[in-house]
């Protein structure tokens, strides 16, 4: 044999395998794709995605709500806090709150400036006496005066020094009945007077297992719909399905501000909407195409 057929044998060998590395190329698009893979013809895969839905009403309503003190004396201000959140927690048990479903969310302590408010138990100090006659006070305060030394250049007044401190204490709470989950948050809120603070309150479900299972037909559905419309495509048909994953879309609420009652003697039932809201399954399959 000689060199120059040796040669035209190798070169032969070589395009046969750029032509079986061509064969197992893959063509894919944004929603799925039809592979080759092997060397066999039929060794074929398309892997397509779905999405499904399902609506329900929540019924539970999660709320954020609690007490903001401030005070001189940081031990003042957080036992007034602390009395503060014992009786909403009193006003939830009586309701049929459980303990597991009141959770501390937030407790701080931070320095304070400005006025300080008064305590609901406290006495309102008496004005002090004076023999001075009275004097009006100018309706318009005068700004701030800004000093300027010699060497022209102003000095800005200091910030003001913290006074006190500020307590803030939050609890996240589940409540499972809707038809008087209105009445407890007012009740909650007359129960901590001025000082609370309520951040939001928003829905949820407490099993979504009916949902879900319904979503992921819908999502598997989906999936098979586009399958099929690739195996058309592809001049094939589905095969088993090689595999499946999925990925969760959950439905959860969003907080909404509720307003605070402040006036324990006239307490309403807040209303509230629940509305309706979804669950979400993504499902990705992969099927064989002959």
């Amino acid at each position: 044999m000689s060199v120059s057929f040796r040669r035209a044998s190798l070169s032969a060998a070589a395009a046969v395998v750029v032509a079986a590395v061509a064969a197992g190329a893959v063509v894919s698009g944004s929603s799925g794709s039809v592979a080759a893979t092997g060397g066999e013809s039929d060794a074929r895969t398309v892997t397509v995605s779905g999405a499904g839905y399902a609506s329900g009403t929540p019924d539970v309503v999660r709320l954020d709500l609690g007490v903001q003190r401030s005070g001189h004396d940081v031990n003042a201000a957080l036992d007034a806090a602390n009395s503060d959140i014992r009786r909403i927690k009193d006003v939830l048990a009586k309701h049929g709150v459980k303990d597991a479903d009141m959770q501390t969310s937030q407790l701080s302590i931070n320095q304070h400036y400005g006025p300080i408010e008064p305590y609901a138990d406290s006495k309102p100090m008496p004005a002090p006496m004076s023999d001075a006659p009275a004097v009006a006070a100018d309706p318009v305060a005068p700004a701030p005066s800004i000093a300027v030394p010699e060497s022209g250049r102003a000095v800005m007044p200091m910030p003001p020094a913290p006074n006190g401190f500020e307590v803030n204490q939050s609890l996240s709470v589940k409540l499972r009945n809707l038809e008087t989950a209105g009445k407890v948050i007012s009740e909650a809120a007359a129960a901590g007077g001025n000082a609370t603070r309520i951040n939001g309150v928003w829905f949820e479900f407490s099993d979504t297992e009916k949902l879900t299972k319904d979503a992921r037909d819908q999502a598997f559905a989906a999936a098979k719909e586009k399958a099929e419309q690739y195996a058309r495509l592809a001049d094939g048909r589905l095969g088993r399905v090689v595999s499946v994953s999925e990925g969760y879309d959950g439905g959860g609420g969003y907080p909404y501000p509720v307003a605070a009652a402040r006036d324990a003697g006239g307490v309403s039932s807040v209303p509230l909407a629940p509305g309706s809201q979804q669950v979400g399954v993504t499902t990705t399959v992969v099927w064989e195409l002959s």
